[in-house]
């Protein structure tokens, strides 16, 4: 008994408890009929199959509801638009506002909050160049992605800049494009 019916509750033909560990006494008395319908009587094969079943059927019912939803509703994207910057961290430093939109890193173009990620991660320790929109206006800013040890002089790598996105665009999609990414999500 279950307050919330969700999940799988099955009890198959002749066992005696949910794990399928042993058969019931009661099979004695099953028909030879009925004895060939327990999961006891399967082939190894038809028993993996049957555990299978449940997890396989969730994982489809996630696809299906994941594929409406993002045919519906849209595939949440990141803009490269800062939403948070952080005190005293490199953006803040360097005049960097909530508001502006990250437009290349490098001189390469950025798309998206998760390419800006990982071009800082891969910049991490170097000179960055970051190009910016704000309020129509095109500003550069650089940085350096570490900080020089006063003592040693050797550069120690800083992987953050302070910054945080801003609210995801939903980005409808056709339902075959909507299946490939809710298969895709599924499976990480």
């Amino acid at each position: 008994f279950s307050l919330i019916p969700l999940g799988g509750y099955v009890k198959m033909l002749g066992d005696a408890d949910a794990s399928s560990a042993r058969a019931d006494e009661s099979v004695q008395s099953f028909t030879e009929e009925e004895k060939q319908q327990t999961l006891h009587s399967k082939t190894p094969l038809q028993r993996i199959a049957v555990s299978i079943a449940g997890p396989v059927a969730n994982y489809i019912l996630a696809i299906v509801l994941l594929t409406a939803l993002i045919a519906v509703k849209g595939m949440p994207v990141l803009p490269a638009t800062v939403g948070k910057v952080e005190p005293e961290m490199l953006a803040h430093q360097a005049g960097i506002i909530s508001g502006d939109k990250i437009l290349r890193i490098n001189k390469t173009n950025v798309e998206d909050f998760d390419q800006l990620r990982a071009l800082i991660k891969e910049n991490i320790g170097r000179d960055v160049q970051i190009e910016l929109n704000r309020n129509g206006e095109t500003l550069q800013k650089n940085f350096a992605l570490y900080t020089v040890n006063a003592s040693t002089g050797e550069k120690e790598p800083i992987a953050k800049l302070g910054i945080a996105p801003g609210d995801p665009l939903y980005v409808k999609q056709n339902p075959i494009t909507a299946f490939a990414y809710a298969g895709a999500f599924c499976w990480k």
